[in-house]
């Protein structure tokens, strides 16, 4: 029988940008055995291993414990992954613990149970993790909304259940694209519970957060909360006067790990996974070893009734409601929370689907850019997806005179000698248009190729891109996306409709940075195939490849919603 001891304190992991893509890990804990003296520890994921150079540092707290034998049996790592692994290979990593017997031992990361980990994506990059705000003040909703939307890499605001002031409250959540749940006061089922049921059965969220303070204004804080869920299947922040109490905490549900306990802010995580074993939080039995203590520090985590074992595979159904599938649900809290989600409001022009959005490549190839800058092909890269448009990777600048030229005169200037002009900003040759105003980036740098040379092969591209162009225009299936970052009149909106017709039916959309009190991410129809959206945040000109996936992917969601209603997609 092993006499090791452990207990891993931070997992800490966030995506490496690059061609090297990756997974950089940040590991901090304690390993001791009172039986040999460790030589080694090695973190051993995806066929790896990673050397914990850092173990052996000093460890009076651990030492108080288990006595002198045990003062220098911390660590603190960080692990830049080769590659990216899958979901998989992080559910089986461990560590690998080298002892001067000549023996070694393995210190599973995975969590207690074997279903830890389950979540059915093929990396991180493709998961979903949404946050569910349990909100009663309008100023402090707004503060903790605006900063899911800033702060988090990996989870995105999701439902917003309120208290009190509704009219005000349902106005920010909308205002952030949040569908909205009025709890009533004489509502026996807590809000947690409509928050919980609503991520995970309505939204088919990997990862339920529920939140009801405001978060820590740090970036990239949610990769406890998400990382200790998908190990341990549920994580519980609470007052760090009661996180001390929990000294028996090991990740169970019912002895909640504890993560970034000096952060002072009440968080609670579930995994998919965790709530379909288990049920909702609040409507789960004791009977997997919870103790009074337990229940008097952390009481969101456990039922307050012996008799509600779990919704087990509940789902909902707009038609009949709630189905069951062997749950002990009483008939009030079956009808309460199906009340509550079939009334939630949506955003007035909430107009992208909850479930099941389309695959990201494709829904990117429906959108031809029309500048002003690269911004919309830069993200159409970081998704994976390169496409031939002519202006992909073109500045048209503010004044759109120039498009409106090419587009009269059916964009011939284009690839001819006398309108290419190369020459070089930063070691990189830039392509422009003489005629029509228009620069492009030709990935060509000055080390590695001549002038002639880039000047010959701008032509050949331009020439045949907008050819390509024209007979995209003709077609009429592409969406044309044109941003601006100082905005953009309705004249001039349509003005570049009117060029755009001179060809065949494409939709217009124009995307200009949200103001106060407009919806974020939303598209309204303006009439006659043009549409306009606003979106939460454009990249500054001077970042080009600031610009967010995910809020382009909103707007790009409730463009096509738009054409759908409209009977035009």
């Amino acid at each position: 029988m092993s006499t090791l001891q452990y207990c891993i304190d931070r997992i800490d992991f966030q995506r490496k940008e690059g061609e090297n893509s990756g997974v950089c890990l940040h590991l901090a804990g304690w390993i001791y055995d009172p039986a040999a003296t460790i030589e080694k520890v090695m973190f051993s994921c995806a066929g790896e291993n990673y050397p914990i150079a850092s173990f052996g540092q000093a460890s009076p707290d651990v030492g108080s414990i288990f006595g002198a034998g045990a003062g220098n049996c911390r660590f603190e790592e960080v692990i830049e992954t080769r590659g990216f692994p899958r979901l998989g290979a992080f559910s089986r990593a461990v560590l690998r613990v080298m002892r001067s017997d000549g023996t070694s031992v393995e210190a599973s990361l995975g969590g207690p149970t074997p279903r830890s980990w389950a979540v059915p994506r093929g990396d991180f990059a493709s998961f979903k993790a949404r946050v569910a705000i349990l909100a009663s003040d309008p100023e402090e909703l707004e503060q903790q909304l605006a900063a899911i939307a800033d702060l988090s890499l990996w989870a995105q605001a999701g439902v917003v259940v309120g208290e009190g002031h509704h009219d005000a409250l349902e106005k920010i959540a909308h205002k952030y694209n949040s569908p909205y749940i009025s709890k009533r006061s004489d509502c026996v089922v807590s809000a947690g519970v409509l928050a919980t049921f609503y991520l995970r059965y309505v939204m088919d969220s990997d990862i339920v957060l529920l939140l009801d303070r405001a978060l820590p204004q740090r970036q990239n804080w949610d990769q406890n909360w998400v990382l200790g869920a998908l190990s341990f299947g549920s994580v519980v922040h609470t007052e760090t006067e009661n996180a001390q109490s929990q000294s028996g905490a090991d990740g169970a549900w019912w002895r909640p790990y504890r993560v970034a306990p000096s952060v002072m802010t009440c968080c609670l995580a579930f995994s998919r996974t965790d709530i379909d074993y288990y049920g909702l939080p609040q409507m789960r039995t004791r009977a997997f070893g919870a103790t009074s203590q337990d229940k008097e520090f952390v009481p969101e985590v456990y039922a307050f009734s012996e008799s509600i074992l779990s919704l087990g595979t509940a789902s909902l159904d707009v038609s009949g409601g709630i189905k069951e599938c062997g749950s002990t649900l009483s008939s009030e809290w079956r009808n309460e929370i199906q009340s509550a989600v079939l009334s939630a409001s949506l955003p007035g022009e909430i107009s992208f689907p909850l479930l099941n959005p389309p695959e990201d490549k494709i829904l990117f190839s429906r959108f031809i850019s029309f500048g002003d800058n690269c911004e919309f092909g830069l993200v159409q890269r970081k998704i994976g997806l390169e496409t031939l448009d002519l202006l992909r990777f073109g500045g048209t600048g503010d004044n759109q005179e120039g498009l409106l030229r090419a587009l009269q005169e059916d964009f011939r200037a284009f690839g001819s000698p006398e309108d290419v002009h190369i020459y070089e900003v930063g070691g990189e040759w830039i392509s422009g248009s003489q005629r029509y105003g228009v620069t492009f980036h030709t990935h060509r740098h000055v080390k590695d190729t001549e002038r002639d040379d880039v000047q010959t092969s701008e032509q050949t591209k331009l020439k045949y891109l907008a050819r390509k162009l024209l007979e995209d225009l003709e077609d009429g299936e592409k969406i044309i996306v044109r941003k601006s970052n100082r905005g953009i009149t309705v004249d001039e909106m349509r003005s570049l409709l009117q060029g755009v017709r001179r060809y065949g039916d494409c939709p217009l959309l124009i995307v200009s940075e949200a103001t106060d009190n407009v919806a974020i991410n939303t598209v309204r129809a303006l009439g006659n195939g043009l549409f306009h959206g606003t979106i939460r945040r454009l990249a500054p000109y001077e970042n080009a490849g600031g610009g967010s996936v995910e809020d382009w992917r909103q707007i790009c969601c409730a463009m096509i919603a738009q054409l759908e209603e409209k009977g035009l997609n």
